[in-house]
């Protein structure tokens, strides 16, 4: 076989191991790191700061 034939069919089978790569697998990786500013929480039923209310 010609080596352009093998690197065409190289990459055909490569291909879905590479894009499998990119998957999470079911875990979010999309949080990020945040703080509230002084006298706030964070509330993560609303997914924001709120103020601190002391009872």
């Amino acid at each position: 076989m010609p080596l352009k034939t093998l690197l065409i069919i190289a990459t055909i089978v490569l291909s879905p191991f590479a894009a499998f790569a990119q998957c999470n697998n079911g875990v979010q990786h999309d949080q990020q790191a945040m703080s509230c500013v002084v006298g706030t929480v964070w509330d993560p039923v609303a997914a924001t700061c709120v103020p601190v209310t002391s009872s």
